[in-house]
C-alpha cells in the first residue's frame, strides 16, 4: 500500500491515499494493528473538514490508533479536540524549554554581555518570546536570530522588544518577511541557489554552491580534470559560507562549522 521515499516516485493524489486507507479499513485477512502519528493538520492546503472526516472514520476502527497535532483552530477544536481527556496543549509543556533556549541564545551573546543593562529587562523579553511562540521551536529559532542582529547593532532593549513585536507569528509570513528582507541585488542568485537546492535529490556539498557564483555561464567547459589544491578548496568553502549566511539570512545552512568541502548545505526547514 505504501510508496517508497524515492523522490523520483510520482506523488500520491488525495483520492489514491483515500482508497489506500479504505482498503486498510476493510481488510481482515492480516491481523495487524496500525498507529498513525500525524503532525500539522493545519498545514494541509485543502478542505480541513475532509481530513477531519477521514481521521474520525479511522479512529472508530478497533485496530487503528491515531495521534494528531494542529494549531488550535476552531475546526479542529470543535471536532477532534473536544475532549480534554484525549488532548493536550503541547505548547504549555514546551514553554520552559523554549524560554531556556531563548535565554541561552541571548544572554550568552557577547554583545549582550558588553551592554550595561539589567538582566531583568532581557528576562522579560525571554518571557515574551515564550508567550508568542505558541510552542513552535522553529519560530523561536528565527526570532532569536533576528534579535541577535539587534544586539550586534548595539540596539537598546526597547528597540529589540519592538523588533520582536514586529516579527510575524505565522511561520509562512515569517519566511516571506525574511525573503523580502534580502537585498534585491541578490534576487536572481537567490532564486538560482534555491532552485538548485530543491532540485537536488539530497543536500549538496558546500563546494558545489561555490560554482553558482561563477560569472562565466560556460565555465564548466574550461575546467580541468585535475583535483583542486587544498588552498583553493578552503578559500571557496569559506567564501561560500559567508555568502550563504549574508545573502539568504540563514534559510540555507551548512551542516557544520568545519571548513571542509564535504560539509553539506540544506534548508533551515524543508517546508
Amino acid at each position: 500500500v505504501l510508496s517508497s521515499s524515492d523522490r523520483n516516485e510520482i506523488p500520491w493524489s488525495l483520492s489514491e491515499l483515500e482508497d489506500a486507507f479504505n482498503r486498510l479499513k476493510t481488510q481482515h485477512e492480516i491481523p495487524v494493528k496500525f498507529y498513525f502519528h500525524i503532525d500539522g493538520l493545519d498545514e494541509f492546503d485543502g478542505d480541513h473538514y475532509k481530513v477531519i472526516d477521514i481521521m474520525e472514520a479511522l479512529a472508530q476502527l478497533p485496530n487503528f490508533k491515531i495521534c494528531v497535532s494542529s494549531r488550535p483552530w476552531n475546526q479542529f477544536k470543535h471536532t477532534i479536540g473536544q475532549s480534554s481527556a484525549d488532548s493536550m496543549q503541547l505548547h504549555l509543556f514546551t514553554r520552559k524549554d523554549i524560554e531556556n533556549f531563548a535565554r541561552d541564545s541571548i544572554l550568552t551573546h557577547r554583545d549582550y554581555q558588553r551592554q550595561n543593562v539589567q538582566r531583568q529587562q532581557y528576562e522579560d523579553l525571554v518571557n515574551s518570546i515564550g508567550q508568542r511562540s505558541e510552542g513552535v521551536f522553529l519560530w523561536v529559532r528565527l526570532v532569536v536570530r533576528s534579535l541577535r542582529d539587534g544586539l550586534l547593532n548595539d540596539d537598546p532593549v526597547s528597540l529589540i522588544r519592538k523588533r520582536l513585536e514586529q516579527l510575524p507569528i505565522d511561520l509562512e509570513q515569517f519566511f516571506r518577511h525574511i525573503l523580502e528582507s534580502v537585498d534585491s541585488v541578490y534576487s536572481e542568485r537567490m532564486a538560482r541557489t534555491f532552485l538548485s537546492a530543491l532540485a537536488a535529490p539530497e543536500p549538496l556539498e558546500i563546494i558545489h554552491y561555490s560554482f553558482l557564483d561563477e560569472e562565466d555561464p560556460y565555465f564548466g567547459w574550461t575546467l580541468t580534470f585535475e583535483p583542486m589544491d587544498p588552498t583553493t578548496v578552503t578559500k571557496r568553502v569559506s567564501e561560500t559560507r559567508w555568502r550563504l549566511n549574508g545573502r539568504y539570512k540563514g534559510l540555507l545552512e551548512p551542516s557544520s562549522d568545519e571548513d571542509s568541502s564535504r560539509v553539506t548545505v540544506d534548508f533551515l526547514h524543508r517546508t
